[in-house]
C-alpha cells in the first residue's frame, strides 16, 4: 500500500463471529444486481467550521455488482426526491434497475419502486445481511479521504 492509503484506510481489527453469507453467482449484466446505502455526515455537526457546509449532510452510495461500478451522489437530505434523482442519474435514461437490495430505509425502497425495479430489503437488526452495501459505503469514504489527502487540502475538508 502507498503512504496515502496507509494513512487514510486504517481500520479496527475485524470482529467476525458469524459465517459468510452466500450471495450466489456474480451477474455479468449491468443492472442485474444493485445495492446502495446512505453515507451520513456525523462529525462536527453544529460547529462553526461546518457553517459553510450546511446543506451537505448525506450522500447516496450505489453499487452495481455485475460491473463493480461504484458511485457516490452527494445530497442535502435523505428524501425520496433526492434519492430518485440520484437513481435516475445512476441508471441512465434507457437503463432499467432490475433488482435493488438495500436496508429498510423508506427513501431507498421508494426510489427503487419509482424507478421500476424489484426491491429486496435486509433483515432489520442483522447488519450482516446488508454487508455489501456497508462495505461499499466504507470504500467510498476511504476513496474520498485519499483524494483529500493527495490534493493537500486543509484539515477542515
Amino acid at each position: 500500500m502507498c503512504e496515502v492509503c496507509l494513512r487514510c484506510k486504517t481500520q479496527r481489527r475485524h470482529k467476525r463471529k458469524k459465517r459468510v453469507i452466500d450471495m450466489g453467482e456474480k451477474p455479468t449484466k449491468l443492472g442485474a444486481q444493485r445495492t446502495g446505502d446512505h453515507l451520513i455526515r456525523q462529525r462536527g455537526l453544529g460547529s462553526d467550521d461546518d457553517a459553510s457546509y450546511e446543506g451537505a449532510n448525506a450522500a447516496l452510495v450505489l453499487y452495481d455488482r455485475g460491473t463493480d461500478w461504484l458511485d457516490c451522489y452527494p445530497s442535502a437530505t435523505r428524501s425520496i426526491e433526492h434519492t430518485v434523482e440520484a437513481f435516475k442519474q445512476w441508471a441512465g435514461p434507457k437503463e432499467n434497475i432490475q433488482a435493488f437490495y438495500c436496508d429498510s430505509a423508506h427513501e431507498l425502497i421508494g426510489a427503487a419502486r419509482t424507478c421500476g425495479g424489484r426491491c429486496a430489503t435486509a433483515t432489520t437488526g442483522i447488519p450482516q445481511t446488508n454487508g455489501l452495501a456497508e462495505r461499499m459505503v466504507r470504500k467510498g469514504k476511504e476513496g474520498g479521504r485519499c483524494n483529500i489527502v493527495q490534493s493537500r487540502l486543509s484539515g477542515k475538508w
